[in-house]
């Protein structure tokens, strides 16, 4: 594996990748070079192997041994790196958002069909327990429609510590609710944007 990307969100790819059997971390790739010696240090201490620093992935992807990129760089990249890792016979987990455009996304879908790679974007929010809920409470009406007065911001009680403990009244937080809707919206366009 090839972690893209190693600062903040990089450093968890490092670790969650680290951790799984048979998955070694091969290669870290960043522009910024002084980032390597300490996730160097980190991966030897916790997992026992030196992994090869490069500050350009396109080295990464001349070794025949790599198997996998995973890219948590600057959201801009991403599209970019996702399909030039495609194009090398790589496997890609690439964090949200995927792309910066519909245009940038169908690219990268093409790319994983053309090369035959599978491609996997960070949305497992999309599973989460409270918008799995927040799906459910949308789907059965309680949320907006012709004549619901549901829109209205309606706080009762103690609703910061765990909005979705009773989701069947007017005490779910309306921010909650909309920030769902976004997740739910997104997980839409992503599915519908794979199948172009």
């Amino acid at each position: 594996m090839g972690v893209v990307g190693i600062k903040g969100r990089g450093g968890s790819h490092i670790q969650e990748w680290g951790k799984m059997p048979n998955v070694e971390v091969a290669y870290l790739i960043d522009v910024d070079s002084t980032t390597h010696a300490k996730r160097v240090g980190e991966i030897e201490k916790a997992f026992g192997n030196t992994p090869t620093c490069v500050q350009d992935l396109r080295k990464a992807l001349e070794d025949k041994n790599l198997d996998a990129v995973s890219i948590a760089t600057c959201n801009h990249t991403h599209s970019l790196l996702t399909i030039w890792a495609c194009q090398a016979g790589k496997d890609v987990y690439v964090e949200k958002p995927g792309s910066q455009s519909a245009f940038e996304g169908a690219k990268c879908v093409e790319a994983a069909r053309k090369y035959k790679r599978i491609v996997q974007y960070g949305m497992q929010n999309r599973s989460a327990p409270y918008n799995i809920a927040a799906k459910k409470y949308i789907e059965e009406g309680n949320l907006g429609g012709k004549g619901s007065d549901n829109h209205k911001a309606t706080v009762v009680g103690d609703t910061v510590g765990d909005p979705f403990k009773d989701t069947s009244g007017p005490s779910l937080n309306i921010l909650i609710k909309l920030m769902s809707m976004v997740s739910i919206v997104m997980a839409g366009l992503t599915v519908a944007f794979s199948l172009l």
